[in-house]
């Protein structure tokens, strides 16, 4: 029932049903057969279980994958059959065949899926004032990155590395990595490493030809020398991620640049053809909460003594165990209904609201604030 006397105004919030699901990204469920077969298989809830933090959980995974795949290197090539999927590679590496980069990601993804996190692949690059025309080598790079939901960002972990970055106590995203490269070469930015720090002779043995490439180890440690120089944060000049739009049918590779920085005309040695499905120069773009909470309004009442606000909850986080609810400065409430019932009194007043899955893992949170008037 409403009462003509108070009047409910909306100040801000979001985001909203009507906003629609259509640029959510779709992440894999830790329900997936080949998901519960790897968390099980190689005990990852016992890998993180010592973690008092998302942070703290998703560095003990990334150090786990850097010693299950051990040394960087690419003997992998040498295989008849290049290895697909997440067992596979941890089988090859276990009777010690070695993988770049690249293999570190995938397998540091889908670790990171099977224990509810959403994780997705950011690729990085060199630009041209970096590797001229005639200069060939590494200029790329490929990373993880992983949602903490309880700091609601992204964070870039690199686990062939075994390393991340933070700007005064705060883990980065591959997409503020490169606006602070940009801005002022990461000036300030720290990396934090795990206990397994890579070296050149952890990652490339001493002497010889390095298998799988045409390489000898003087070659590669130039190579690495460059790579590790900065931390490897020169690496951050060009990135993208991948995700798949809900309900799409292939993956989409959004590429950020910052403001005045114009896309490379040349990478490898060779001329750089910039088409990326989407090309933005806003980080929040890159930086987007993945399972975010839409609210819509169910229903009002302003007959009683307080007023009653009904919030419709939706989100389409697989796995999902409760809502978690925060009125004002108060103490989280678990919601474990699709409709809210808000009740509060005249004034200014505000709530938070984010879906939690069975693993403890939040999703991008929504926030509405109200101000209800008597006259």
């Amino acid at each position: 029932m409403l009462d003509p006397r108070v009047t409910v105004r909306l100040l801000g919030g979001g985001p909203f049903a009507r906003e629609g699901h259509g640029a959510d990204a779709a992440f894999a469920s830790p329900e997936e057969p080949r998901l519960v077969r790897l968390r099980e298989r190689y005990r990852l809830e016992s890998v993180v279980a010592g973690g008092r933090s998302d942070l703290e959980r998703i560095v003990a995974l990334r150090g786990w994958v850097r010693r299950a795949l051990g040394r960087h290197g690419w003997s992998y090539s040498l295989l008849p059959v290049q290895p697909s999927g997440t067992e596979t590679v941890l089988e090859e590496a276990a009777r010690g065949t070695l993988f770049n980069c690249g293999f570190h990601a995938e397998v540091l993804l889908d670790c990171a899926a099977a224990l509810g996190y959403p994780a997705r692949i950011a690729g990085l690059a060199m630009r041209d004032q970096a590797f001229p025309a005639d200069r060939r080598g590494n200029v790329g790079h490929t990373v993880t990155e992983v949602w903490l939901g309880d700091l609601q960002r992204w964070a870039v972990m690199d686990a062939d590395a075994n390393v991340h970055y933070e700007l005064d106590g705060e883990p980065l995203s591959s997409a503020r990595m490169c606006a602070r490269f940009h801005a002022d070469g990461c000036r300030g930015v720290r990396a934090v490493y795990g206990s397994d720090r890579p070296s050149f002779d952890d990652r490339h043995g001493r002497n010889g030809a390095v298998a799988g490439t045409s390489w000898n180890f003087r070659q590669v440690r130039a190579q690495e020398a460059l790579f590790l120089a900065r931390d490897a944060m020169d690496y951050y000049q060009l990135v993208g991620v991948v995700e798949r739009p809900v309900g799409a049918d292939r993956d989409i590779f959004t590429v950020y640049l910052p403001d005045g920085v114009e896309p490379p005309l040349v990478l490898d040695g060779a001329p750089y053809d910039f088409h990326p499905d989407v090309f933005t120069r806003d980080p929040r773009v890159l930086d987007r909460a993945p399972w975010p909470t839409r609210l819509h309004v169910a229903g009002l009442d302003t007959s009683g003594p307080s007023v009653r606000l009904d919030l419709g909850l939706s989100c389409g986080m697989p796995a999902i165990s409760h809502f978690e609810v925060t009125e004002e400065d108060g103490a989280p409430r678990e919601a474990r209904e699709s409709i809210l019932a808000w009740e509060f009194a005249e004034g200014r007043r505000a709530l938070r609201v984010k879906a939690v899955n069975r693993f403890g893992v939040a999703g991008g949170e929504a926030r509405i604030a109200v101000e209800a008037r008597r006259e």
